[in-house]
Order: structure tokens, then C-alpha cells, then sequence
């Protein structure tokens, strides 16, 4: 047989150096491109992908080198055997729906030396022409040669699941033309180089080879695969030693054995051609084997510029000796922190890892929704990645500025924006004046504005940059300041970004600051039938902070700076002035009448829910609230104004039922444990379910008329507006629920 010589399938049974039989030694190992395992599955598409595009399209491949022994005219392929046996597959499939299945034909003679029954299927399968109909299996398993205990040969298996495959892939064709594709001997669609090797070379090659005693790893495979389809582009030769030796020590860490820097580099060359994809409008498709055939083919128009964007992207990652950082995760310290503790140069980004490309190395997958490697980092490790690149100036102001858009663009960060949104982002990094830089389209759009408005305001006032940071990074903020008053004077802005900090850093003053909030004006936050007022619940405070936009936030942003303004110019320590804004609101003219704002600050009880959120069946915030613990009506939550009546009356929380479930147009009425009458909480007062037995009925009655309770109702006199009560409904709810646990009921 000639050495390295190119023939085909058929050829090599016909052609110069013809053998009669190929057949696969027993020391080589079971079919594996059939398995079911999802590797196998990714292989054996891309696989039979790319030769059905050979033959439908009549574009031939090469697939690369089969090395092996010629035994008494008989081939025995020591490298090879899973593309010779899909090979096999493909034309006995092809040529049976054509009506060129000759079982005489020398290419028929494919024999399996590993397992006797292998070899018995091989050979009855030769013998045997599908037509079509039925799955390619299934036929089989209904011939009358087919034995049952091929079940159990996992060879076998594979083989059926591959010829499964090729019916589904190639069941359309004119196999005709496909035929004569695959057996021409002048432009044959499939072909390969043949090593022919001499006994001891080969038994010598097959141990090296197989030393490891493992199949190929995923990167393994994929390598290959990449080498093949980018054969012929400029960067070809740089990109094999690369994957080889200099990039293995960017992802090698000594100290996590449990990590393979193969798997890893994987993952990083995958989220790099979701990128490319990104970048160019698209959104990544298929496995990664087909994208690397999307990308790489050189026949495409831009596979060379792909190529070496992919490689630059990566060898920047290598730390040279000269570096000031030991490693990539130092780099990335160097900028950023996953805490805002004000660090120096330090930028606070929210997330749980700061060395982002060691995170996407180990959690990058396009297979789940919910990506462990999110929209986030994956758009800040892009920026690090155009910073890198092009040695881009004013970096560390340019991360700050995306790490505020990140933040407010929740609803913008999905898969189908993704390429609007590192379009943005590289333009953000890369192009020389900020102004300039800043004409985005797909980052939210009042935050883009608002960061426009930051600029202004340094550009008149560049010492305000250090309190503005520290005002961003604000794990209440992050970044954003539609808050605060961005025009007032330098002095202002200053001492209320202290006062905000020395305030709000105490977690253990939000409810107090609620209270002082409110008693100065409703500073809530309204998204839907929500109303958010922080109290508790960091989520909460940040919805009060930054949602909607600079003219949602108008009125949160008067009441923010009068707080903030008055315990600047007190001497008393924060939560003495606290107590004071509210007693001073709270001593005002009782005549006034009482409205829902004043029971929020008098009663803290009613600020007691842990998410600070509220819902209303009407919209409005009024005296019939629900109180929510979590942020979903779908779990229990109290009614605000039964719960401080309850609190008022002294109730035991054995003696009555004040938590509910549903929605807030479902009716809230708290029960009497002994009684069974309950008590709801309505605009025009209290309504009443009296109990049924009589002599409870009775103690009740005499309970109702002292309290002028008429008709199960409890009614609050109003002022003259029809809305404001005339009286405090807390205190006397809380009386009349008291003489009644007192009476028994």
C-alpha cells in the first residue's frame, strides 16, 4: 500500500493499493460515536454535519490522516476505526435507498475483531437493503436475522443510534446523486489519508496513542476539530501550539486539582465565539463544533479576522514575568471588588467573584437559562477584554460608568439584546472621547442619561469625583443617583453623601428612618399596585432609590435631601434626631385628623414587614394595606392597620389569627381564637362578624354599644375632606379588641 497517499471509502478498496477487507483489531475499543452520552451526541452531529453538507453541497472534505496496518491485503486501522465505521454506516445506508447495495462489493467487507457479535452484525447488515419507511433500528429489530442479545453489545448499540442518525439527517436526499457523490473517483465528497504502517510501528504507535486508557477529553476532541476546519487559514499553525502551550498556564491553577485547565480553556474559547457572534449581530447557535464551522470555515469572508480576534483574546490573558500581577485573578483585584468597602482604585461591582475570567472559565454555559455565568459578567469581562486589546485609556472611569448601566439595565440584560449591549460596551471602552463614548443604544435608557448628567456635573465640579464615587458605590445605589440633587452646591452634595452613608450604613436604623421619612412626606416608591418604602429589606430601599427614573424619583428625592439637610445641621447623634423629626410630626395639631402616612410613623408595627413592601386592592395607599414579609402576595403577610390594632389591644398571639394569603382583593379578617367572630379592617372603619354562639353574642353586644358599634360596624368619624379620620382607628380598634379578649370572645 502507498504511504500517505489520498483515496475514499470505496477507493480504498478499488483504488492503488486496494485491500479486501478492513477490519478493526481487537485491541482497539467498542464504536463510541453512537453512544448516547452528550458528548458522543455533540461529536456525531457536527460529524455527519459536516458530510452531509459535503455530498448535498458538493463541497468534498478531508478528514485527516487514518493510520493502520495492510495485513494479507486485509487493512486493520489503528487510528481511524470511528470514522471508518461511520463511514461504513453512511454507505450502506446511502447505497441501500439508492438500489446500489451490492453484497458482493469488496467496501462491504467491514469487519470488527473486538466482539464476535459486532462482526456478525456487520456482516448481516451488508447483506441487507433498507428501503425507508420505518427508523433505521427499528427495522432491524424487526428482521427475522436480528438476534436479541445484540442488546447487549454496546458496539451494536452505538451503531444502530448512528444509523438512527443518519435516516434523520439524510432521509430527504436524492440518493442517487448522493451516491455518485460519495463513489467518484475523481472528486470523491469524503476522503482521507492513508498511513500505512509496518507491524512494529504500528503496535508501538497504538501504545502511545492509548497510553492514558481514557477516550479523548471534550477539548481533545474539539481541538482536533478546530484544527481541521481552520486548515489553510493564516493563523493555523499559531493557533495549535497555542492550545498546546501557552495557553494551558493562563487556566492551570496547582492549588485546585478538581479543576482542568483543558475544560476550562474550553469554556473561555466558547464564551469568545458567542462574543464573536455577538459582535457581529448574531446570536450562537448549535454545538460548539458547528460554530467553530460557522466561524472558521475559510471559505467564509471574515474567518481570518474571527481567527485572530479569538487568539488576541486570549493571549492577553498571559502574564509575562514583567507584569505587575502573579496571576490573572491579581489583575482583576487590581480593578475591582466584590464589596463596597471603598478601596482605593478599587471599583465595587455586586457579584460574588471578582477574578471574572477564572469564573467563566469554570461556570461558562450556553446550555442553561439561568446562566451561573451571567449578562453581568459576562458584559465586564468583555470590556476588560476591549481594555486589554487596544490598551484603552481612562479604563478604571469607564468601568465605573458601564457598572452603573449594568445595574439599572435589568430589563435590558436577556440573550436577544446581547449583541445591541457589546456593541455598547465596546464602544464605551474603546472610543477616545467620553462624550463620544457615550452615545449607546441599548443600555437602559434614563441611566444613560443620567450618567451623561454625572459627567456635566464633574466637569464643573471635579472635586465632587471622590463623594460622588463613594454616593455610587453604595450597595443601596449602585450607581445610581436619581436620588439625590445633583445641581445643588458642592458643600451640599458633600454633606449629604456623608450623612447618607452614616445613616443608611446602619441596617439597624432603617425602620427609624422610614418612620422619619415619612413623617416628612410619602417618599414611597410606586411600581404597580406596589408601594415601596424600604423599612427592612435592602431590595426594597434600592426600588425607593433608583427605580423608575430622575422624574418618578421627584418627590423621593425633596423628602431624601430635607432628611438628610436636618441631620447635618443637628448636633444630636443621628438617632436622637431621628426621634425628634418624628415626635415633632407627630405632635402636631390632633384636629388636623389622623390619615394613613401618620399610623405608618406612629405605629411601628406597621413598618414591621421585612420586605418594606405594601399592596392595596384599589392602588392606593390608604388604611387597608397588605403587609408583606416576602415580595409575593402568594405567602402569608399580615393586613398593616389589624396588626397594630392588635398590637394596641395587648392581643396574645394564641388568642387570635392576624396572618393571610391571596390576593390583596381578598378579604382580611382577623379571627378570635375562642369567639370565632373576626374583625376587618375597612375605609369607613371596622367591620364585624359577631359570633354565633348566644352567649358569646351577647358579652359582644354589650362590648359593641359601649364602643357605639352599629350594625357590625365599627365606624371612624371622618373629617370634613370624607377621607381623613376624625379619630385615631388604631387606638380605638385596639380598645374595642381589648374589652373583647377581656370578655372572653
Amino acid at each position: 500500500m502507498p504511504d500517505g497517499y489520498v483515496t475514499s471509502f470505496v477507493q480504498l478498496f478499488e483504488g492503488p493499493g486496494q485491500v479486501n477487507s478492513i477490519r478493526v483489531p481487537l485491541i482497539q475499543r467498542d464504536y463510541a460515536q453512537g453512544r448516547s452520552d452528550a458528548n458522543a451526541g455533540m461529536i456525531r452531529d457536527s460529524f455527519l454535519g459536516a458530510l452531509h453538507k459535503a455530498i448535498r453541497e458538493d463541497q468534498p472534505i478531508s478528514l485527516d490522516f487514518v493510520y493502520g496496518e495492510t495485513v494479507n491485503d486485509r487493512f486493520e486501522p489503528l487510528d481511524g476505526q470511528q470514522r471508518l465505521t461511520t463511514l461504513f454506516l453512511l454507505h450502506w445506508y446511502i447505497a441501500s435507498r439508492a438500489g446500489q447495495l451490492a453484497p458482493e462489493a469488496r467496501w462491504t467487507k467491514f469487519q470488527y475483531a473486538t466482539r464476535l457479535s459486532a462482526e456478525r452484525f456487520c456482516q448481516l447488515l451488508a447483506a441487507q437493503a433498507y428501503t425507508g419507511g420505518a427508523g433505521v433500528s427499528d427495522w432491524l429489530k424487526d428482521q427475522p436475522w436480528y438476534l436479541h442479545t445484540w442488546k447487549y453489545d454496546p458496539t451494536v448499540q452505538s451503531m444502530l443510534t448512528m444509523l438512527d442518525a443518519i435516516h434523520e439527517r439524510f432521509c430527504g436526499e436524492d440518493f442517487a446523486l448522493a451516491w455518485a457523490r460519495l463513489t467518484s473517483q475523481a472528486r470523491p465528497a469524503v476522503a482521507f489519508h492513508v498511513l500505512a504502517l509496518e507491524a512494529s510501528q504500528g503496535n508501538a504507535l497504538y501504545i502511545k496513542m492509548n497510553s492514558r486508557g481514557k477516550p479523548l477529553t471534550n477539548f481533545e476532541n474539539f481541538k482536533a476539530h478546530m484544527e481541521q476546519v481552520i486548515a489553510g487559514l493564516p493563523d493555523t499553525d499559531r493557533l495549535a501550539s497555542k492550545m498546546d502551550i501557552a495557553w494551558p498556564d493562563i487556566f492551570w491553577d496547582p492549588t485546585t486539582a478538581d479543576k482542568l485547565a483543558d475544560d476550562q480553556m474550553l469554556r473561555y474559547l466558547e464564551f469568545l465565539m458567542e462574543v464573536l457572534f455577538w459582535r457581529e449581530g448574531k446570536q450562537a447557535a448549535g454545538s460548539a463544533f458547528e460554530q467553530v464551522e460557522k466561524l472558521f470555515n475559510p471559505i467564509a469572508p471574515q474567518a481570518s479576522e474571527r481567527l485572530a480576534w479569538l487568539i488576541k483574546a486570549t493571549d492577553i490573558w498571559t502574564m509575562t514575568q514583567t507584569s505587575q500581577d502573579h496571576s490573572v485573578a491579581d489583575y482583576f483585584a487590581r480593578y475591582i471588588e466584590n464589596v463596597s468597602s471603598y478601596t482605593p482604585d478599587r471599583l465595587p461591582i455586586y457579584r460574588s467573584e471578582v477574578d471574572l475570567l477564572g469564573q467563566c472559565s469554570t461556570t461558562y454555559s450556553r446550555a442553561s437559562k439561568s446562566r451561573r455565568f451571567g449578562w453581568p459578567e459576562t458584559l465586564l469581562l468583555y470590556a476588560f477584554i476591549v481594555h486589554r486589546m487596544g490598551d484603552t485609556s481612562d479604563f478604571p472611569r469607564r468601568l465605573r460608568i458601564l457598572r452603573n448601566l449594568i445595574e439599572a439595565s435589568e430589563n435590558e440584560l436577556r440573550l436577544e439584546l446581547m449583541p445591541g449591549l457589546i456593541g455598547d460596551v465596546e464602544k464605551l471602552v474603546s472610543t477616545h472621547k467620553l462624550r463620544d463614548a457615550m452615545v449607546l443604544s441599548t443600555f437602559n435608557t434614563a441611566q444613560r442619561v443620567h450618567e451623561l448628567k454625572k459627567i456635566n456635573v464633574l466637569e464643573r465640579e471635579p472635586a465632587l469625583t471622590k463623594a460622588m464615587s463613594q454616593l455610587e458605590d453604595h450597595h443601596l445605589l449602585r450607581g445610581n443617583l436619581f436620588a439625590f440633587d445633583l445641581d445643588c452646591d458642592a458643600a451640599t452634595f458633600v454633606a449629604r453623601q456623608v450623612m447618607f452613608d452614616r445613616c443608611f450604613n446602619d441596617k439597624a436604623l432603617w425602620p427609624d428612618l422610614a418612620a422619619a421619612l415619612l413623617a416628612i412626606g410619602n417618599y414611597s416608591r410606586i411600581k404597580g399596585r406596589r408601594f415601596y418604602f424600604g423599612s427592612g429589606q435592602e431590595i426594597s430601599w434600592r426600588e425607593v432609590f433608583t427605580g423608575g427614573n430622575h422624574k418618578d424619583l421627584k418627590e423621593t428625592r425633596r423628602i431624601l435631601a430635607d432628611l438628610l439637610d436636618r441631620m447635618t445641621h443637628s448636633s444630636a447623634e443621628p438617632k436622637m434626631e431621628i426621634d425628634n423629626i418624628v415626635a415633632g410630626y407627630l405632635a402636631a395639631d390632633p384636629a388636623a385628623g389622623h390619615d394613613w402616612r401618620e399610623y405608618m410613623v406612629r405605629y411601628q408595627i406597621m413598618r414591621s414587614g421585612r420586605s418594606g413592601i405594601y399592596v392595596s386592592a384599589d392602588g392606593q395607599l390608604g388604611y387597608c394595606l397588605c403587609m408583606l414579609d416576602k415580595t409575593q402576595l402568594n405567602s402569608y403577610y399580615r393586613d398593616a392597620a389589624l396588626s397594630a390594632v392588635a398590637a394596641r389591644a395587648g392581643a396574645p398571639a394564641d388568642r387570635i389569627e392576624e396572618w393571610f394569603f391571596g390576593s390583596a382583593q381578598s378579604r382580611r379578617a382577623m379571627r378570635l381564637q375562642k369567639s370565632g367572630m373576626t374583625i376587618e379592617c375597612v375605609p369607613e372603619g371596622f367591620k364585624i362578624e359577631p359570633p354565633s354562639d348566644t352567649a358569646q353574642l351577647d358579652a359582644y353586644l354589650q362590648v359593641a354599644a359601649r364602643h357605639g358599634a352599629v350594625d357590625d360596624r365599627l365606624v371612624i368619624a371622618r373629617k370634613p375632606d370624607g377621607i381623613t379620620d376624625a379619630t385615631d382607628r388604631i387606638e380605638l380598634g385596639g380598645e374595642f379588641l381589648a374589652e373583647l379578649l377581656a370578655a372572653g370572645l
